[in-house]
């Protein structure tokens, strides 16, 4: 069964995360949801009985781009499940640490070729 209460806590409104869309986002809206009657919830492994909590739906607005340039704000929104979603400051720091990697390889290449 999907366990949502770590999700639910995780976000706020106003926070800046990174999502299913490019880019960093800023949350505009959290939508608890319920598995009722109908819901085709074998496609994302949503299990339990009519009633249980799973994931929200998080509704957002873009800031910036995803190399960290800001963009005009807009009345545009988009939205995905919460388990497409992680807090910008996570994201930024492995995103960094990547960059760190990437940098060190190249210096090593480099080196290689003097």
């Amino acid at each position: 069964m999907t366990t949502i209460a770590p999700i639910i806590d995780k976000f706020a409104i106003g926070d800046i995360i990174t999502a299913y869309h490019k880019g960093f986002w800023q949350i505009i809206k959290i939508e608890r949801r319920f598995i009722k009657k109908g819901d085709p919830g074998y496609m994302y492994r949503i299990v339990g009985p009519i009633g249980t909590e799973y994931n929200p739906l998080i509704t957002y607005r873009l800031i910036a781009k995803n190399d960290g340039t800001l963009v005009p704000l807009s009345t545009k929104t988009a939205s995905c499940d919460a388990m497409f979603c992680k807090l910008a400051k996570e994201s930024i720091t492995e995103r960094i640490s990547e960059i760190e990697q990437e940098r060190t390889n190249l210096l090593s290449l480099l080196n290689t070729l003097k």
